[in-house]
């Protein structure tokens, strides 16, 4: 007895057909999102590893603010500027270095050719401080950050019977120097990141207060 030769027929061969593209568009669409969250996942962590390097950096700057500068006359006057694009302040340098042993510090955020970047300044303080504010200005910037959003606001007593609280500009009659900065930060596709806060470690009022010196708040290119 003869039997007949096994083999496919043309509905089992469409069907093992279908079967394997829809297998082939699983295994890509899987493929796919893992790629995705990959990049997803190394752009999280670029964007945590820049803040923890700008955290660092905004702690290292303000903990050397030294708000105040002798003036012609041989007294100590502040040097304070805050607005919620610009942080400029005086600050010793690190132990070790040459004189001259202050600088002028600014911390801006700028928006060159429609890119927001956080930018840094330092130049040193001669005997005459009204150079600084010149020099500084046609400093180079370092960029310590680009293609995010950024934000500063100051804590402490802008009047004497006012509680302290966080404000975005530090007016330049306020009372005192603020007690902390804060430094807001939004990379695209990262997550949520709290804000940066350094506190300062010298206040306005007590060099002034213990001086019996002038304790006007000198801004920007009026010292």
């Amino acid at each position: 007895m003869r039997h007949p030769e096994a083999g496919f027929t043309l509905i089992e061969l469409l069907v093992a057909m279908t079967l394997l593209a829809v297998l082939a568009t699983v295994v890509t669409s899987a493929l796919g999102s893992t790629n995705l969250a990959i990049q997803k996942g190394d752009t999280r962590t670029t964007a945590l590893t820049a803040a923890v390097d700008l955290q660092q950096l905004l702690v290292r700057e303000v903990g050397r603010a030294r708000p105040y500068v002798p003036d012609r006359n041989g007294r100590l006057q502040p040097v304070f500027e805050a607005r919620p694009d610009r942080l400029r302040f005086i600050a010793i340098q690190p132990e070790g270095r040459p004189a001259p042993v202050l600088q002028l510090v600014e911390l801006e955020i700028d928006d060159l050719a429609g890119v927001p970047q956080l930018l840094l300044r330092k130049v040193p303080i001669g005997p005459d401080p009204t150079e600084a504010v010149a020099d500084l200005e046609a400093q180079a910037p370092i960029v310590l950050h680009r293609g995010g959003r950024y934000a500063l606001r100051y804590f402490g007593t802008v009047r004497a019977e006012r509680p302290a609280a966080w404000v975005t500009t530090w007016p330049p009659n306020a009372t005192d120097l603020p007690q902390a900065v804060a430094l807001a930060l939004t990379s695209p596709g990262a997550l949520p990141m709290p804000e940066i806060v350094a506190p300062f470690p010298v206040r306005g009022a007590a060099i002034c207060g213990e001086e019996r010196v002038d304790c006007r708040l000198l801004s920007g290119s009026a010292l």
